[in-house]
């Protein structure tokens, strides 16, 4: 296979090339010597390199040459701490639960959205103040490669209650340009049994061009939304269509932008791992899931909720509350990602099949907090 392969033209041998991940890449290259010398050229190594670094082009329009020298000046930095220059920069007191994204910390205040672009080598330190006044904001997600902001609001009317969206652009609070219905999705919660809960928690995560509402209501009720906002379109809604085999409250967060997990307390603890369809209406679906270390009786699992992270690539985090003991799961998103392609995980799959091997598990001090 490698021989007809290898007769091919040098820019279809790279077009192939560049439809690979970087381990198949470099795999196809230690194959022959004229696979080697594809991988050589600019434009393969600064894919393949993109992707050791678990990155993505961004869409600057710069060159394939100029795109590879910062790539790897940001290698060389991160490798050395040779740092260009040294910046401190004074966050406001009482700020202590920024939500971060891109080299941006944003801040939910009473009256006011604060945000915070964190010097780089290229642009100073800033600080803006958005007003957010009548708007009743209970989370907000950013995601700073698209310089956007989701506000998430909850409101309570003498004959209905509303939740409500608000897509806005981190750099001037106005309506994102990409969002559709004036950037505004509104849901009434009409049904009685669900009008008349009480909103314990409510969080909002993001992921691409999906939007996902998690909340829990005091009567045990919990509660997931998920929304295409550049679409404008209410892609699952619990309240209204059935959840198969979903334990209330639960933990949520992203995958990817067609998948995200949920955490349960139920048969020792679980990771329950779920696809959907981006931008067609329906049910998710489980695929499988991940079992926890099995306890002794009488020991009680809580529930735990992960830190929101950017979607794909990353290192997702579970707090862990056992009986008079507290943990801390390190797993990569990768390792939930697998079972989305392999039909060979099952619909569970035990602590011993892979959490000793594809995770960290470590005791934290009560007297730490994990925020």
């Amino acid at each position: 296979m490698s021989s007809s392969l290898s007769s091919l033209a040098q820019e279809l041998l790279t077009g192939i090339m560049i439809r690979l991940d970087s381990h198949s890449i470099l795999q196809m290259a230690l194959t022959s010597r004229s696979f080697y010398a594809v991988f050589q050229s600019t434009p393969i190594q600064y894919i393949y390199e993109l992707g050791m670094n678990t990155l993505q082009d961004a869409g600057s329009g710069k060159s394939t040459d100029e795109l590879l020298v910062l790539l790897r000046d940001r290698q060389k930095a991160w490798a050395t701490l040779e740092w260009k220059s040294l910046t401190t920069v004074e966050l406001p007191p009482n700020q202590q639960s920024f939500k971060q994204s891109a080299g941006i910390l944003v801040e939910l205040g009473e009256t006011d959205l604060l945000v915070v672009y964190l010097p780089s080598s290229a642009q100073p330190s800033r600080t803006i103040h958005h007003p957010i006044d009548g708007m009743h904001i209970y989370d907000v997600a950013i995601d700073g490669n698209q310089d956007l902001v989701i506000l998430a609001g909850h409101f309570e009317l003498p004959d209905k209650r509303l939740i409500r969206l608000h897509c806005r652009t981190v750099s001037t609070n106005e309506i994102h340009p990409n969002a559709t219905a004036g950037g505004i999705f509104e849901y009434d919660i009409h049904e009685d049994k669900h009008r008349e809960r009480n909103l314990v928690t409510m969080q909002v995560t993001l992921a691409d061009d999906i939007v996902a509402l998690s909340g829990y209501w005091r009567e045990g009720c919990a509660q997931l939304l998920l929304w295409n906002w550049s679409m404008g379109l209410l892609l699952f809604n619990s309240f209204e269509d059935m959840f198969p085999d979903r334990p209330p409250g639960l933990g949520f967060n992203f995958l990817q932008r067609d998948a995200f997990l949920l955490t349960s307390a139920a048969s020792s603890g679980q990771i329950l791992v779920y696809r959907f369809s981006p931008t067609a209406p329906g049910i998710p679906m489980h695929v499988t899931s991940f079992g926890l270390p099995p306890t002794a009786p009488p020991t009680r699992v809580s529930n735990a909720l992960p830190f929101m992270h950017l979607p794909e690539s990353r290192v997702l985090t579970f707090s862990i509350n056992y009986y008079r003991h507290r943990y801390t799961l390190f797993v990569r998103s990768s390792t939930f990602l697998r079972c989305m392609d392999d039909s060979a995980s099952g619909p569970n799959v035990p602590w011993e099949m892979w959490g000793e091997r594809e995770s960290r598990f470590a005791e934290m001090d009560h007297n730490v907090s994990s925020r």
